[in-house]
């Protein structure tokens, strides 16, 4: 629960007053009480010392007459509730009043008196140092409780009239003297809500004075530098729209040569083929029929024509694929890459059932793509790591997965030819070939192919090679579930 300042302040004050002036008032009241007291305590010696001054000649001559006779003279005092006068030898000479106690329970405490309404005195009876007797007297002290209750009445009357009239003062007081400072905290919660226009003229020379300057200074900045972050804002937002706009249009043109390129690639692709089965037939027709006519050197320009003829094929249906997968809308499913990997794998066997290779292939590697695209990933990787690999006595490939920067990574390793590091951005390119097409035949599109068919999964591609020692080709996939 929040508390204001000034209800605090006012609080705290009016406590500490508070509690002065009932100790004020209490150290009053005691004070005169015990005056009071005092005044009694004289008035008490004296009436007690004329009343043994007015038994002494009955008691000396035995009279109990003249006792009672001077207890009658004192009958009509209302201060005096009681008198019991005894002789010498203790025995009941005479009696005024009621006594209400006895006289072995008489303590003589005008406290306790004050309490019961009576104070009850023994007093002895002397002549010449003479014991005479003793009397017993009781004394009210009703009138003293009453002005004492008068006194304590008016004493509180007085002390919540001062402690109403010094509360009144000092929240008047309070209130002047915070002024300013709600002014202040007005100001504040304005420009909170950013109305840093706001401002605040207090014009004193003490601390209020001097903090409420200090606050019109940092208001000033505030607003200083919102309108600087506003015209920068608006000189982003105008960037911005700019930028957009360039990025739109240049995505747009983008879109267009990316869809002519392919396009033209599919199209001259598409239409290269049929002049090419013609060289390739015509060629054959050639070899078949009039090569016993051709001379050596003749045969030999139809093998390299008819050589040729068989990679421009193998180059147009590579290029015919990596135009496919541009345009190839993705069908995502789940894909298990390790059957794949071994159905791929057998396919190359049959190819070269000869050759000495191991193969290890990670078990029930599932991923979420597409399973078509996925089959040309590893059909390019397995198959350059088949062929890289011709030359070793003993050909090792490897398919697995791996946990990379916190990112799962699959890879096809062999430990085939390899390359220079240096030159590892250059394979993914289309047509860019490291080694000889008279060593390892090849057209340099697969794996232009494969990091086309990465991306469409919106991952990444990257190798890990060394020369002689094989290379590691590592993608990623993050096709969303929310794909499926």
């Amino acid at each position: 629960m929040r508390i204001r300042l000034s209800t605090r302040f006012i609080l705290s004050i009016s406590f500490v007053s508070t509690v002065v002036l009932l100790l004020l008032v209490t150290n009053s009241v005691r004070l005169l009480n015990n005056h009071h007291k005092t005044i009694l305590q004289q008035y008490i010696h004296a009436e007690t010392d004329l009343i043994s001054t007015a038994l002494q000649p009955g008691l000396v001559s035995g009279d109990p007459g003249l006792v009672n006779d001077a207890l009658l003279l004192l009958k009509g005092n209302k201060d005096i509730v009681y008198i019991d006068v005894y002789n010498r030898i203790g025995k009941l000479v005479a009696t005024i009043g009621k006594n209400q106690a006895e006289k072995n329970q008489i303590d003589f405490s005008l406290d306790q008196a004050i309490k019961d309404g009576v104070f009850d005195i023994r007093k002895k009876i002397t002549l010449y140092n003479q014991f005479l007797g003793e009397f017993y007297i009781g004394f009210s002290v009703k009138e003293l409780t009453e002005i004492t209750r008068k006194t304590i009445v008016q004493n509180t009357i007085i002390a919540l009239i001062g402690l109403f009239i010094l509360v009144v003062l000092i929240v008047i007081l309070t209130l002047y003297l915070t002024r300013n400072l709600t002014r202040l905290e007005k100001t504040a919660i304005a420009l909170q809500q950013g109305k840093l226009d706001t401002r605040i003229d207090i014009d004193e020379n003490n601390e209020v004075g001097d903090l409420s300057r200090a606050f019109n200074q940092l208001a000033q900045h505030l607003q200083e530098s919102q309108h600087q972050v506003e015209q920068e804002q608006h000189k982003l937002e105008m960037e911005k729209e700019l930028l957009e706009t360039r990025v739109k249009s240049r995505t747009r043109d983008l879109e267009f040569a990316v869809k002519e390129l392919e396009s033209f690639s599919y199209t001259v692709s598409h239409d290269l083929r049929a002049p090419l089965r013609h060289i390739d037939g015509f060629s054959h027709a050639i070899q078949e029929e009039y090569s016993d006519k051709l001379d050596e050197t003749g045969n030999m320009y139809l093998d390299k024509v008819r050589s040729a003829t068989k990679r421009m094929g193998y180059l147009i249906e590579d290029l015919l694929r990596l135009a496919r997968v541009g345009r190839h809308e993705l069908s995502i499913t789940t894909v298990n890459l390790s059957d794949l990997s071994r159905i791929i794998v057998n396919k190359l066997k049959q190819t070269n059932p000869d050759r000495s290779v191991q193969i290890s292939i990670e078990s029930d590697i599932r991923v979420n793509g597409d399973r078509q695209l996925l089959e040309i990933v590893l059909d390019n990787l397995l198959g350059n790591a088949w062929k890289y690999t011709k030359n070793n006595p003993q050909t090792v490939i490897t398919f697995g997965e791996k946990v990379i920067k916190n990112e799962t990574a699959y890879f096809v390793r062999d430990n085939g030819v390899g390359f220079n590091i240096k030159y590892a951005g250059k394979i993914f390119k289309p047509f860019e070939r490291l080694h000889s097409a008279d060593v390892f035949e090849g057209t340099g599109i697969g794996l232009a192919t494969v990091e086309r068919v990465v991306q469409h999964h919106r991952g990444r591609v990257w190798a890990e090679s060394e020369e002689d020692k094989g290379t590691t080709i590592y993608f990623t996939l993050n096709v969303n579930q929310a794909e499926l």
